[in-house]
């Protein structure tokens, strides 16, 4: 009897530290992609973009044009025996000394307000994407990604990188998935979930005699890639169910099931030593 409550309250511990588990986990990692997309998005974007502006700021014409007269700044004179020091800043009007004077670049670097790159990284990108969608922009984007394909070492990772980023922010390529569908594949009595992506070869069609259908069948966890197979269409098993709905299924590997397909009950289990389909052996010892 001992024993079994110890047994229990294992039980017990386990269960409930995996639901912690499983109730936290999908936070943290939410919160953890967050920060990691914002650590990367301000180390690429928006510092590279305020050390650009300042660079500019300390140059001449924009000291003498647009810094100056905006923070109303002037010259300190230096003490006698040292060099004219760079432009310091002061109010005009006012005895500034020398030693409560401060240099541009330190007074610019306290001054700068670091959201300038982030909303000058937004505004490059909003542009940027109001180009690349024109005639002329396609036209270079095209160009442009023929290069990429014939360098070494970048024709080697670009493709996949671009095919990422459309899967993840392209609306149009998930539209092409008009249907969810089940097929069995890669044999008979094995049902693959699939993505009717178009009309089939009119070669393939002419031969078997039947109107076939071009199917995607997403990888797991990755649904970026797979196999695209040719199937007569009144073989297609369609379910009712969102091409959203199909890659969380895919990518969670079959854990998120939508709730229109969900069954009651749990996962089959088998006791030790069972294997589906074949009867367990009874421990006599």
């Amino acid at each position: 009897m001992a024993k079994k409550k110890k047994r229990g309250a294992r039980s017990r511990y386990k269960r409930a530290f995996i639901a912690g588990l499983a109730t936290l986990l999908p936070t943290i990692l939410t919160i953890g992609l967050i920060v990691f997309a914002w650590g990367m998005l301000n180390k690429y974007v928006t510092e590279p973009i305020n050390a650009g502006v300042k660079a500019l700021l300390t140059t001449a014409p924009a000291r003498n044009y647009i810094v100056y007269p905006l923070y109303s700044l002037e010259s300190v004179k230096a003490p006698p025996g040292t060099k004219e020091p760079v432009r310091k800043v002061g109010f005009k009007g006012a005895d500034v000394p020398y030693a409560e004077a401060t240099e541009y670049r330190e007074w610019l670097e306290k001054k700068y307000p670091w959201s300038v790159g982030l909303v000058l990284g937004g505004t490059l990108i909003f542009f940027a994407g109001f180009f690349f969608t024109s005639f002329l922009g396609r036209k270079l984007r095209k160009w442009v990604e023929r290069e990429f394909y014939r360098l070494p070492v970048i024709k080697a990772i670009y493709p996949y990188a671009k095919q990422l980023t459309e899967f993840i922010f392209k609306e149009e390529k998930k539209e092409k998935y008009t249907q969810v569908v089940a097929i069995e594949y890669p044999r008979k009595g094995i049902y693959s979930m699939g993505f009717v992506t178009g009309g089939g070869f009119k070669s393939i069609a002419a031969v078997s005699g039947r109107k076939m259908v071009n199917i995607f069948i997403p990888s797991s966890p990755t649904p970026i890639t797979g196999y695209t197979i040719f199937v007569a269409e009144d073989e297609l098993l369609r379910l009712p169910i969102s091409v959203d709905e199909a890659i969380r299924f895919s990518i969670s590997g079959g854990v998120l099931v939508p709730a229109k397909e969900a069954r009651e009950g749990t996962v089959i289990k088998f006791r030790e030593g069972e294997i589906a389909g074949v009867e367990g052996r009874e421990d006599n010892s």
